[in-house]
């Protein structure tokens, strides 16, 4: 899928603290902000990996067209809301497809944006550029919500990241350990994956 996403607004934090990473990595009396990258970098490799969203945040995703099938599959889950779906004609003139012609599901995964039944898609010729925008807001909410496999997840893979800063050196005793941490955060992480 050729995804254009753009993000409007971002988390307010991560699901996790650095203290938190501080405790599980052992590393007491480390500044917290010398932990804060190794969290922030293992919350994006996930939520990347996974397509899903920790905490509650807001984006715009662009197509060339309406599909055909007449289903909007969003990229991010969970899907909270759908602000509203927009598109641009060839003169540039940008109108905002009613609400009422269409439903939207937050309990399908991913998330989809269904045409009501007998209704159809606007007709009118699209500009050549990103003429359709959907605006939706996705995320579990708060860092408590997000579930203890994401979190547990993070916490191993950052703690990983902060032990392990250089590449792998295949063939060491070394390189068979740092093999298994990820392997268990796969395994958290399997049941979590969006497939689009």
């Amino acid at each position: 899928m050729d995804l254009r996403l753009q993000l409007v607004t971002g988390p307010t934090g991560y699901p996790l603290e650095a203290a938190d990473l501080e405790a599980h990595s052992r590393a007491m009396g480390q500044p917290l902000e010398q932990l804060e990258p190794y969290l922030f970098a293992a919350t994006d490799h996930i939520e990347t990996i996974t397509n899903r969203r920790c905490l509650t945040q807001t984006w715009k995703m662009f197509l060339d067209c309406f599909p055909g099938s007449g289903v909007i599959h969003l990229p991010y889950s969970p899907l909270v809301s759908v602000a509203h779906v927009k598109y641009t004609d060839s003169t540039g003139t940008q109108r905002t497809f009613a609400a009422t012609e269409y439903g939207v599901s937050t309990a399908r995964t991913p998330g989809a944006i269904v045409l009501e039944y007998q209704k159809d898609w606007p007709t009118d010729t699209l500009r050549n550029t990103d003429p359709v925008e959907v605006q939706f807001t996705c995320g579990y909410g708060l860092p408590t919500q997000v579930p203890h496999q994401l979190r547990q997840a993070i916490r191993m893979l950052a703690a990983h990241f902060y032990e392990h800063r250089e590449a792998v050196i295949i063939g060491t005793t070394s390189a068979i350990d740092e093999k298994e941490l990820p392997f268990a955060v796969s395994a958290l992480i399997a049941p979590f994956r969006v497939w689009l």
